[in-house]
């Protein structure tokens, strides 16, 4: 007999199994299924254990560090761990969790070009980042760039990422550096507003 999953399961799952094939492993352990639940950060157990400081990140380093466990040799995979729990945690997380994913010199340049340092971002969080914790808007890591032991670099790629009193450039791409300083950071994070393939067509050649 099938039984019918909700929405939420059906995500939880998909994350689980996201989350094995990342590692390389041909099964799904309660261990991807406990990273799949934190994923799911619209889910009232991700909201719970969230809100008692559990993190996707942690969860994975606990496993890679596990006596005579196989999966020490995923090493760069902390880092997009990482990227992903702080890109779910725009939704759920408050700023102050938040700001512990920026290294001490980080930067961001939003999409309009603006420059935030770091306590800059602290006292803007919610300004800046209001567009991603909207109920709709969605990510997708689209490219990893760079994955070495000290050096992770990836795009990022929003959609519905738009306020009311915006104009409708509902995409953004975001590019991100992290860093190993006391476990992996963000030192960069730059914004870029993606333009419609028809509104590119549509715009009048210059004189």
């Amino acid at each position: 007999m099938e039984v019918p999953l909700s929405g939420e399961c059906e995500s939880v799952l998909k994350f689980a199994a996201d989350a094995a094939e990342k590692f390389g492993h041909r099964w799904v352990g309660t261990e991807h299924l406990l990273l799949g639940i934190l994923r799911a950060d619209t889910s009232m157990a991700a909201q719970v254990l969230a809100s008692r400081g559990l993190k996707p990140e942690h969860i994975h380093e606990q496993i890679a560090k596990a006596t005579g466990s196989p999966y020490g040799a995923a090493v760069t995979t902390s880092a997009e761990v990482t990227l992903e729990s702080f890109l779910a945690g725009l939704k759920s997380l408050k700023p102050e969790q938040l700001i512990d994913y920026f290294a001490k010199n980080a930067e961001c340049i939003d999409a309009s070009g603006q420059r935030w340092n770091r306590e800059e971002l602290w006292k803007g969080f919610d300004t800046l980042f209001a567009h991603y914790a909207k109920k709709n808007a969605s990510y997708t890591i689209e490219t990893v760039l760079a994955a070495t032991r000290e050096l992770f670099v990836a795009t990022v790629l929003w959609k519905n990422a738009l306020l009311a009193s915006e104009e409708r450039v509902w995409m953004h791409r975001m590019t991100t550096v992290l860093l190993v300083e006391s476990g992996w950071k963000i030192l960069f994070l730059q914004v870029t507003a993606v333009v419609p393939t028809d509104k590119k067509r549509g715009a009048s050649a210059p004189d």
